[in-house]
């Protein structure tokens, strides 16, 4: 029975990455069968499914490429995938990868592009940005229902004073919350790669951007974490953005250009950019065996 590993990459996978996985390409044994997908855009997730279902697939593995998890993008294209697969009547076996955010080989593709791309002699400080989610989109995907955003609501005035322990303890207790929070996820994408890279605390920071509208969104923001980075005396500052699996116009103009405008406004000296592993060797291989690893006995 042919096994298939199908990608959910949205707008975020552009075709130099795409290129690793080529239409119908065979991942390492014969039997697998890789095809592409985007939640919104070309090739959709219909087309890819019909191809799929005419090679004989009968064993489907979902791999939606949002490290994190999170309500507006991995649960959005599980669900997308979900209304074809019914809409076409068809029921194969069904594997879903629903996060990757604590994989090995995820954690390492980034600490190894980071070891590349900062000199061994920085004392920089390293920011981690991540897209940033409405608070009310926590609450939903809590499946306790009273422990995320520290058991409160997700309202302005609420907000304003909002600490987020929920999220460190989430990190040191196992709790049902963090198998579908977005924040604690980010969270602990972060340490993980902090700790390889041997990084003191007092050297890095989190912060969540691309917010938008007047709710309440999770905290704190990119923008403006960044002055206060400076108003505390950082000068060098490197932002890695490990929500994205590729680059796209969050990190290219919202960090690369805006960010870094807000930094230099604010007296900072030097700012860098790293890149997302778009289609790094080591990131290839590491997307390959996390898919491979789901594969359904």
């Amino acid at each position: 029975c042919r096994i298939s590993k199908l990608q959910i990459p949205l707008h975020k996978h552009p075709p130099r990455h795409r290129s690793q996985y080529p239409r119908q390409h065979r991942v390492h044994r014969p039997h697998i069968v890789v095809e592409p997908a985007m939640r919104y855009g070309t090739p959709s997730v219909r087309p890819a499914l019909e191809k799929l279902k005419a090679e004989g697939v009968g064993q489907l593995v979902v791999l939606p490429l949002y490290p994190q998890y999170a309500e507006s993008s991995s649960r959005s294209s599980i669900d997308k995938v979900s209304f074809e697969l019914k809409a076409m009547g068809w029921a194969p076996r069904l594997k879903i990868i629903r996060s990757f955010h604590d994989d090995e080989g995820h954690i390492d593709a980034w600490v190894e592009l980071m070891r590349e791309k900062m000199p061994a002699d920085s004392d920089a400080h390293v920011l981690f940005s991540y897209h940033g989610l409405p608070e009310r989109h926590l609450k939903k995907s809590d499946p306790t229902g009273t422990y995320c955003l520290d058991g409160g609501e997700a309202t302005s005035r609420e907000s304003e004073a909002r600490v987020y322990s929920c999220c460190d303890k989430a990190l040191k207790v196992h709790c049902p919350a963090n198998e579908t929070c977005y924040r604690a996820q980010s969270l602990e994408t972060t340490h993980k790669i902090a700790e390889k890279l041997g990084l003191p605390r007092e050297r890095w920071s989190i912060s969540f951007q691309s917010r938008l509208g007047r709710t309440p969104w999770i905290k704190p923001y990119t923008d403006e974490v960044i002055p206060k980075l400076v108003a505390n005396g950082v000068k060098s500052l490197v932002v890695v953005t490990p929500s994205f699996v590729a680059d796209c116009l969050e990190t290219i103009e919202e960090i690369g250009d805006r960010a870094r405008e807000t930094f230099h406004e604010a007296g900072g000296v030097d700012f860098m950019r790293i890149e997302c592993l778009n289609a790094r060797p080591t990131w290839a291989k590491a997307l390959s065996s996390l898919a491979r690893s789901a594969e359904i006995s």
